[in-house]
């Protein structure tokens, strides 16, 4: 019974700890992709410039 509560406290700790890890790749992939946008939307202004 005690192995079965420390497994399943075990089992409980390493899905947190996923979790979170997985939250942070979420946000940090997001952060790049809208850094990547950025960064296209700068490069096409700075190629337009000379239009105006």
């Amino acid at each position: 019974m005690k192995f079965n509560q420390e497994l399943l406290k075990q089992i409980q700790q390493r899905n947190e700890y996923i979790s979170k890890k997985l939250e942070n790749r979420d946000r940090e992939l997001l952060d790049a992709f809208k850094r990547i946008q950025e960064t296209k939307k700068f490069i096409a202004a700075s190629e337009k410039w000379w239009e105006f």
